[in-house]
Parts: structure tokens; sequence; C-alpha cells
């Protein structure tokens, strides 16, 4: 795996012919061939500034992510029969995707500007939400679809009979459509329908309580049950890598000096293992977590039917999981690693001692993490070429917008405190 992951300028990734896997997210890369890779596995090219992409020759390939490039026009791909998850989520300029597909079953493009969609008849889980181009979707084209999101402005009509009689349907999730509830087929996979701001048809109780319906916020019918893992949520798992480690994170850093002498009974293993688990807990669960942040207890419910497993921190591209890279820190943990950067400086550069808080032999420097944290704000981690935080609450907003927090963070966070939330 070979990781440029947030360098600037484009590497010279061309020699690595015997790549599995190459990324580039966060990186100037603009080359718009890559071709006669016969090992590459995945290909990670979000963020960069491509505007238009041709995979060529890649026998191997299974997996490419162009998440929020926001000049692509087009994506052509030739010869890569193995391909099976695509996802060029916010690609807001994509107005062509050409070539074939074959054994594609993962295809996520919300919010891009094709009019129209390649042929995939292994399709199983399709995202096209705000594809404003695009007009009423057949999917019975896609024989083997297990998911659909589709919420536009005008999608179109739907009818209960057509998404019942679909032989492998188990998500049906749309919005502004104009539903007829007709007649529900016996033998129908149906499990979850969803619908935002539609007009209906009919009478919504001829579904059985099998298929969990949100007909909108706050109404539902039917007995929730879980989906389990289905063959979409395998194909989904392409998609988090092994991307390497970027070459900017894989650093020697300066040792801490230690700050007291625990007991000599203290066991240091089980210690660092227990504070580095307590870390790693809370980072992997807010991920998880993000995948429904603010979403109704319903659109949770749907989304995560099966059993915890990776794939929840991105159950369905949004306008908000787009923001976080998967499998990686959000904005709370993002704030832990500020935490822990400002510890380690404060007792290792002891420069300004009297300005710090003194805990037994520690040192805590208010000042400095203040000034890290409005930084995070504006650059997110500069190390990460973010152009800004992901995400923030609006306290902690409110708090980093004032002016004197960095020099009286304490006074600043308690006014904000009081006067909004107390």
């Amino acid at each position: 795996m070979y990781s440029y992951a947030y360098l600037e300028g484009e590497p010279n990734w061309r020699e690595n012919k015997d790549a599995e896997g190459f990324d580039f997210i966060s990186t100037d890369f603009c080359s718009e061939i890559i071709e006669d890779f016969k090992s590459l596995r995945i290909l990670r090219l979000s963020k960069t500034k491509i505007k238009n992409l041709t995979l060529k020759g890649l026998p191997n390939l299974e997996a490419i992510e162009l998440i929020k490039c926001e000049e692509l026009l087009k994506f052509t791909v030739l010869n890569c029969p193995k391909l099976q998850a695509i996802d060029a989520s916010f690609c807001t300029e994509l107005c062509s995707i050409e070539g074939k597909f074959p054994k594609v079953e993962y295809f996520s493009c919300p919010a891009a500007k094709i009019s129209k969609l390649p042929k995939m008849p292994n399709l199983l889980y399709l995202n096209i939400d705000w594809c404003n181009n695009l007009r009423r979707v057949d999917i019975k084209a896609f024989k083997n679809l297990e998911k659909f999101h589709y919420l536009s402005y005008d999608p179109g009509e739907y009818s209960l009979s057509d998404i019942s009689s679909h032989p492998s349907l188990r998500v049906f999730q749309i919005s502004n459509t104009r539903f007829t509830f007709d007649k529900f087929k016996s033998k129908s996979k149906l499990k979850f329908l969803c619908f935002d701001q539609s007009e209906f048809k009919g009478d919504p109780s001829i579904i059985p309580d099998s298929v969990f319906v949100i007909l909108s916020r706050g109404n539902t019918r039917g007995v929730y049950s879980e989906l389990g893992f289905l063959n979409c949520d395998r194909t989904m798992k392409l998609l988090y890598g092994p991307w390497g480690i970027p070459p900017n994170e894989n650093k020697i850093l300066p040792p801490v000096p230690s700050v007291f002498t625990p007991p000599a009974e203290f066991d240091l293993k089980i210690a660092s293992d227990s504070i580095a688990g307590a870390i790693f807990g809370s980072a992997m669960m807010d991920m998880i977590g993000l995948g429904v942040e603010f979403a109704t207890r319903a659109i949770a419910m749907m989304n995560l039917s099966h059993p915890l497993d990776i794939t929840w921190t991105h159950p369905w591209m949004s306008t908000h999981t787009s923001s976080f890279t998967r499998g990686t820190a959000t904005d709370d943990t993002s704030q832990a690693v500020l935490i822990m950067r400002s510890l380690v400086r404060a007792n290792v550069n002891k420069t300004k001692e009297e300005d710090m808080i003194k805990v037994g032999n520690a040192f805590i420097d208010i000042h400095d993490f203040a000034e890290r944290l409005k930084d995070w704000m504006k650059e997110g981690h500069v190390e990460h070429r973010d152009g800004g935080a992901p995400d923030f609450g609006s306290t902690t907003g409110r708090v980093l917008s004032r002016q004197i927090f960095v020099s009286d963070p304490f006074q600043v966070s308690k006014e904000v405190w009081e006067k909004t939330v107390k």
C-alpha cells in the first residue's frame, strides 16, 4: 500500500508498478489517466482537484473513492473487470460516467449532475440522492439491488406493487415522490420503506407489519427487525482500505519525561494498554455514532439495521457524513488529540511555567490548548490540509469566535455557557 495522503505536489507514484493500493486523499494529484497497474486493488482520490479521470487496464481494481472531487467532470472506466465499489459522493460537477461495470455492486454519487446511470447488472447498493438531472429510475433494471436511496426534488412516481415485486430490494428511501399504495406482493423481501415530503394515494395499512414504514418524521408503522448483514455491506467494506500510513503521520515523536513516579506495584503495561484502549475506544465509537447523528430514531433504526460493524460510520453518504473521512477522527476525537498534543508540549517545553496550571508534577497550558483549538477551527488538522474543522458544536463555535478566547479561555467559556446553554 502506498499512501501519499495530504502531501503537497504530485508524488512520483508511477514507478510503483507493484502497488496494491494508492491513497492520494487531499493531495495535488491531477493526472487524468491511471493505467496498467496489474496489482492495484484499491484507489482513493477523494478531495483532489482532478477534472477528468480515466481508469484503464487495471485488471484487479476492486474499489475507488472519489468523495468531494468538486472539479471532476467526467469519469471513465476501461478494462477494470473486477471493480466492485465506486464512491463518487458529492462530486458536484460530475456530468458523465462512462465505461463497462459488469461487477459493480456499490455505487454512490449523491449531488452529481449526471443525467443517466451506466449499466450495472450486478448492483446491490445505489445512492443517487440529489442527482436532480436524473428522472424516474427504474429499479427493475437492477435485479440484485438491496438498498436504494433517492432523495430528490422530483424523482417521479412509484407504486407499492412495483417496489414489492422487486426480487431483492430490502430498503427503499425516497423524497418528494408521488407514491401509490396499490398492492403488496406476498413474496417481497422488502423490510424498510422511508418517505420524506411525499404525496400518497391508497391505504398504507395494506403493507404487512413485517415492513417498517416511515411515512414522515414521527409517523411510522410496522415492526422493526434487523436486516442482518447484506451482500452490499460486504462490498462497502472495500472502501475502508487499509490505506497505509500517511508520510506526515509516520514520524518518531520526542520522548515525554515522566511527570510522576508510580508505586512499585503499579503495572505500567496494563495501565498503558488501558489508556490506549480508552483513547481508541472513544474514537472508534464516536465515529460509528457519526453515521446517524442528527437523524430521527426511525431513520437511525433503518440505516443501522444490522449488527455493530464498521460500516455504521457511513451507512449512506449524506452532506454530514461526507465531511468526515471513513474510519478517521470526528471533531470530538480531534479535540482529544489537541489536548494530548498540548499536554506533551507543556511537559516537554516548560518555557512559561508561571502561566501554566500545575497538577502534581504535571503542567497544563490552557492558553496553548486554546490557541490550538482556535487554529483547528480555522484550518482543521494542518497536516491533513483540511481547510477547516469538519464540524464542531454551536457552543464551541460561539466560544472560539470570541476574540479574547486565547487570552482568557475560562472566562469566555463561562460567559457563553451561562448566556446560551445553562
